[in-house]
């Protein structure tokens, strides 16, 4: 954009809430600190106990940041560890290092009262070392609690407990500023003119309801509309081809995106043969749905997108009876979604057969895609071969191609500039 390096100011300025991610830093503990709300970090277990040899055994020295001279030591084969917050935390990951035996399988489960657990993630470990469960949470809380519910040998032994997590920043942001442009392309279809050291700047207007606005109001053409902060942002595209599932989260200023979106293509048919020389291709699978449509989409909404996967190939020459043989239909692709819109894959191709009752001539099938025919993702070919035939007259199966997968679907977003 030319964007002038100037800005007006509106008055009296507008507060709005930021809510910001803010990395957390894990306490030291140097003795336990129990899980009570006069605490901003306290831990507990089902047990601890030491052994002859050692003094160590508390819950704390797993948490007193060594990893490798002491540990907690729970008496158990089964059991837990939890960690309370005063500020509540979403917790990325959490880093154990055992000792000893080492934890096998388990859960996390969470709970803002300490009361009242819920389970957010089921764990598996297969090494007696550091080993990270990534628990992902999807909220902010207070207290978290790791169930151990196998391990190797023993009891439960716990080096290190290492916990990656951010907490929640409230700010707030004075909005009382907009942006100066010097092209009208730059604002979009509303705006107002003014001239700033000699040059015509342009700055854009909404309504109030817009993410943008400013506490600023304009009276034009008999209505009142706020003015924004940013003017229309330029023109992107964002792509994705692969089968899988993936988001998009809309940028400050879009209000509509134009979707291309396009399910996976059919799976090939596979061929078949038989021992009088009889031979059959398979079909091609169909090609995947293709959408074009404009989207109105909330600023700052995230929203998930899934990329169908290609249809599986036909199994070929399948013996389904004397000198009968088949090949298996190709598999179905994948539907391909955004925004609530739905594009549907092809159907696979037809798989061949062949009934070899009598000696008959070289079959065949018909080398057309099946069902779905859109324009999306393409259907795979069906399987073929060739019979060869030598000075004698005896056949030998010649060239031999299976049937191929369907290419995956894919989904393009495109948004600003002119749309």
């Amino acid at each position: 954009m030319a964007e002038l390096a100037k800005k007006i100011y509106i008055y009296p300025a507008k507060l709005v809430n930021i809510e910001l991610e803010e990395k957390w830093v894990q306490p030291v503990l140097t003795s336990n600190s129990s899980i009570v709300n006069g605490n901003s970090f306290g831990v507990s277990c089902n047990s601890y106990s030491s052994n002859s040899s050692s003094a160590s055994g508390d819950i704390y020295k797993a948490f007193d940041s060594d990893k490798t001279g002491t540990y907690w030591r729970s008496g158990t084969s089964t059991g837990w560890f939890s960690f309370y917050s005063s500020v509540a935390l979403k917790v990325k990951s959490i880093e154990l290092t055992p000792y000893y035996s080492y934890p096998m399988t388990g859960t996390v489960e969470v709970s803002s009262n300490g009361t009242t657990w819920s389970k957010i993630k089921d764990w598996t470990n297969t090494k007696n070392a550091t080993f990270t469960i990534e628990v992902n949470s999807d909220n902010y809380y207070k207290y978290y609690k790791v169930n151990i519910t196998k391990i190797s040998r023993d009891v439960i032994h716990c080096c290190n407990v290492a916990i990656d997590a951010v907490t929640k920043k409230v700010t707030q942001e004075s909005n009382s500023s907009a942006k100066l442009y010097t092209t009208i392309n730059e604002v979009g279809s509303e705006y107002i003119m003014s001239n700033i050291d000699g040059i015509t700047c342009y700055t854009s207007l909404g309504s109030n309801s817009d993410i943008r606005a400013t506490n600023g109001k304009v009276l034009k053409n008999n209505k009142v509309y706020s003015i924004l902060r940013t003017g229309k942002p330029p023109y992107n595209r964002v792509s994705w081809n692969t089968a899988g599932t993936y988001t998009f989260t809309v940028p400050e200023g879009v209000s509509r995106v134009l979707l291309s979106l396009a399910g996976a293509g059919g799976g090939g048919g596979g061929y078949a043969y038989n021992e009088y020389a009889e031979c059959c291709r398979g079909s091609r699978g169909g090609r995947g749905n293709l959408v074009y449509q404009y989207i109105d989409v909330q600023q700052s909404q995230t929203y998930s997108i899934i990329v169908g996967l290609g249809g599986t190939a036909g199994r070929s020459n399948i013996h389904i009876g004397t000198y009968n043989y088949r090949g298996d239909d190709g598999g179905k692709g994948g539907t391909s979604s955004a925004f609530g819109v739905l594009s549907y894959g092809g159907n696979g191709g037809n798989g061949a057969t062949i009934d070899g009752s009598t000696h008959g001539d070289l079959g065949s099938a018909p080398d057309v895609a099946n069902t779905g025919n859109g324009q999306g993702g393409e259907g795979g070919a069906g399987g073929t071969l060739t019979f060869r035939w030598d000075k004698e007259g005896d056949h030998d199966v010649g060239n031999l191609t299976s049937a191929k997968n369907g290419s995956d679907g894919w989904c393009i977003i495109e948004y600003g500039g002119s749309i």
